[in-house]
């Protein structure tokens, strides 16, 4: 097997599959476009005009829909777990099994392991390993040897870093919001990613939290919103821009799971 990193996006060599690859002046050999998620560094190029097909999950499908107007039927839905044929070519005599599976990074990402005239390649875009990932559908039947080629995104991939599972991390993030009940709460958010804490903290709290119109929208395509509100005055627990936290340097911060501190504790 060999073992390549994913970087934000590529044309897979001698195949005309892109996956988060959107220049198609740059590479027009591209011609079967892949999504694993909706994070603006694999979104470069990607806009409102772009017409060719994508496979994609629905939430990416939704959320593209939403924020880059394009058009639903743009896309073909792969959800985490299942598989589709793609032809490669207009003749259909080349194609392509692909399965996408569920890559525990954002809402809606995926990996996708493709089987085909080129072998067998997966292609994990940006995952979070845990050590049930390999029981996954897709994953549970690969055999020692059976990927030929690996992409592999290996941003954190080193001993110096140890960064606590999520659930432990949301448990320390709920003892510090706890601790101080009459505090105003400020966590780093961007536009996509965390909601499964920010919902882990509105039940457990059972208080509104502030987000964002951005982060909204994520919550509403994953149908959560009973515990998040936009209006300042219903909360103390306030999701703002991550840069608005990490450049304060008065407030008491706390380590979530990101290199930079990305929560803090305000004086009521």
């Amino acid at each position: 097997m060999s073992c390549h990193q994913s970087g934000n996006g590529m044309v897979i060599p001698g195949t005309p599959i892109a996956i988060d690859f959107w220049n198609v002046i740059l590479k027009p050999q591209a011609k079967v476009f892949f999504l694993t998620h909706c994070h603006s560094d694999h979104l470069e190029g990607l806009t409102s005009t772009w017409r060719q097909p994508i496979y994609t999950t629905s939430f990416n499908a939704h959320w593209l829909a939403k924020k880059r107007k394009i058009a639903l039927a743009t896309f073909i839905i792969v959800e985490a777990g299942t598989s589709v044929e793609v032809p490669l070519d207009l003749t259909g005599q080349n194609k392509a099994l692909v399965t996408a599976i569920d890559a525990n990074h954002v809402p809606g990402a995926v990996m996708f392991l493709l089987q085909g005239y080129f072998g067998t390649i997966l292609y994990t875009g940006d995952f979070r390993y845990y050590p049930e990932m390999p029981l996954q559908p897709g994953l549970n039947n690969l055999q020692a040897g059976d990927v030929d080629v690996l992409y592999l995104d290996n941003t954190y991939c080193h001993p110096i870093y140890n960064f606590p599972s999520r659930d432990d991390a949301s448990l320390i993030i709920l003892n510090i919001i706890k601790c101080h009940p009459k505090h105003r709460i400020k966590l780093g958010c961007r536009n996509l990613g965390r909601e499964e804490l920010y919902l882990f903290l509105g039940v457990q709290m059972d208080e509104l939290v502030l987000v964002p119109p951005a982060v909204l929208l994520s919550l509403q395509l994953l149908r959560a919103p009973e515990y998040f509100t936009t209006d300042p005055a219903q909360s103390r627990i306030h999701l703002v821009p991550l840069a608005q936290v990490t450049s304060h340097r008065k407030a008491t911060s706390a380590g979530i799971p990101n290199i930079r501190p990305s929560a803090s504790v305000h004086q009521p």
